[in-house]
C-alpha cells in the first residue's frame, strides 16, 4: 500500500547546481532490505549511502546531504520517530533536510496520520515493489527539489 502527501508539480528554473539524481540515504536495521533497496536504485543511477540505526542516519544525514531519507521506523535504539523528530527540530532552525520516505511492515492508517503529520512525504510498506520504490524515489526527489529551488 502507498500513501502519500499532495506531489508538487514541475519546478521550472530549478537550482543549476541540484543533483541531476536522487542522493538516497537508507537507514534500516536490516541489512537484507538495505541491500535490496540500494540494488534497485543503483541500477537506476542513483547514488545511494546506508546506516544501519538511527543515530548512523542523523549522522549520514548532517554529513552527507542526502535528498532523500528512505526510513524504517522500527530501529533498535534511536527509532525512526525518534530521527523525524530530530529533522523536524533541524528544519525549524534552517537546516536542510531531505524528503522521507517511510519503509514500514506496521503501515496502520494511525502510523501514516503520525508521519505525515512528522512532514514525511509517503509511507510505503514492506515488502516494496521495484518499480514502486523507483516511482517514490523519483517523486519524493522531485519534492525535494522544489523545495529548495530559489523562490
Amino acid at each position: 500500500m502507498i500513501a502519500h502527501a499532495a506531489q508538487p508539480a514541475a519546478a521550472p528554473g530549478l537550482d543549476a547546481d541540484a543533483p541531476p539524481t536522487p542522493h538516497v540515504l537508507i537507514a534500516d536495521d536490516e541489512p537484507t532490505i538495505r541491500f535490496a533497496v540500494r540494488a534497485c536504485l543503483e541500477a537506476e543511477g542513483h547514488h545511494v549511502i546506508e546506516a544501519e540505526d538511527g543515530a548512523a542516519c542523523l549522522e549520514r544525514v548532517h554529513q552527507d546531504h542526502p535528498n532523500v531519507l528512505l526510513l524504517d521506523l522500527s530501529m533498535p535504539g534511536m527509532t525512526g520517530h525518534d530521527v523525524l523528530a530530530a529533522l523536524a527540530d533541524a528544519a525549524a532552525h534552517g537546516e536542510p533536510t531531505p524528503a522521507v520516505v517511510v519503509l514500514t511492515a506496521h503501515g496502520s492508517p494511525a502510523v501514516q496520520r503520525q508521519a505525515f503529520r512528522a512532514g514525511v512525504y509517503a509511507v510505503l510498506d514492506k515488502p516494496v515493489l521495484p518499480v514502486v520504490l523507483r516511482v517514490v524515489v523519483r517523486n519524493a526527489y522531485e519534492s525535494w527539489l522544489v523545495r529548495h529551488s530559489p523562490a
